[in-house]
């Protein structure tokens, strides 16, 4: 099986929860690939994971993301969202959501 992780992390839990994750699967026998949110999703893909952080209940937006770079995060562009709306997701392939929240509350329904 071949997996591939899209993750935008702003703090890094994303990203460390995305390499857990892999590294499970790689134990299982996978192979799993960490990208950020902007390659195309490969033919020999069997199982997509997109990870990503929650802001404000939902996906980050770039106003968000900016706030947690003021913050002392990364600023990954494009995030989840954008690449969602530009995705092809191959048909019949098996797609795991999985999201993080922050500690900090600063960030509404985080």
């Amino acid at each position: 099986m071949k997996a591939l992780l899209i993750v935008e992390s702003c703090f890094g839990s994303t990203r460390a929860l995305a390499e857990e994750t892999a590294a499970g699967l790689r134990e299982g026998g996978a192979q799993a690939d960490i990208v950020p949110a902007s390659p195309a999703v490969p033919d020999d893909v069997s199982l997509l994971i997109l990870a990503a952080p929650t802001h404000n209940r939902g996906l980050s937006t770039p106003s968000s993301r900016r706030s947690a770079q003021a913050k002392g995060g990364s600023l990954e562009e494009p995030g989840i969202r954008e690449w969602l709306e530009t995705a092809t997701i191959p048909e019949g392939l098996r797609v795991l959501a999985i999201d993080t929240v922050t500690q900090r509350n600063w960030i509404s329904g985080s």
